[in-house]
């Protein structure tokens, strides 16, 4: 997850079916996704820890960059569920380029490249540590099911 480069692609939905509102208030949701060629870049990189143990940094204003970033919330979980222990700090710099409020899931593809990110580096740990290479997962289209 340090000292990384990660790219985040747009997604458009190719198909979206809103379903019936639940007793949460929120709705079933089955999407059909296609990444396309506008992705945002986000760097990792290990810190001192003096600016906390997460820090984000961003090249559009209208990204917020402290705990109510999605790209920290998602990294907070990893390390809560995990049980990582970080020496001294993380910080993830977004270079800014799905446009904001676009509704090409911009914040969306970030938290999720975020989290692959960190789950990638625990599982190529594991890989390596069992003498095995290190594989490069990648999907250009997706079948979703969710709430929204």
């Amino acid at each position: 997850m340090l000292g990384a480069k990660a790219i985040a692609r747009a997604k458009i939905n190719l198909y979206l079916e809103v379903g019936a509102r639940r007793p949460d208030g929120f709705h079933d949701v089955t999407s059909v996704m296609q990444t396309i060629d506008v992705y945002d870049e986000l760097y990792f990189r290990q810190t001192d820890g003096s600016a906390g143990l997460i820090s984000v940094r961003c090249n559009d204003r209208r990204v917020p960059l402290g705990d109510d970033n999605i790209v920290w919330k998602a990294i907070e979980v990893f390390l809560d569920k995990t049980g990582v222990v970080l020496e001294g700090g993380v910080e993830v710099i977004i270079n800014k380029r799905i446009p904001v409020g676009a509704g090409l899931a911009g914040g969306s593809a970030d938290c999720d490249r975020a989290a692959r990110q960190a789950a990638g580096r625990r599982a190529r740990q594991r890989r390596r540590a069992a003498g095995r290479g290190v594989r490069r997962p990648g999907h250009a289209h997706a079948l979703g099911a969710d709430r929204g």
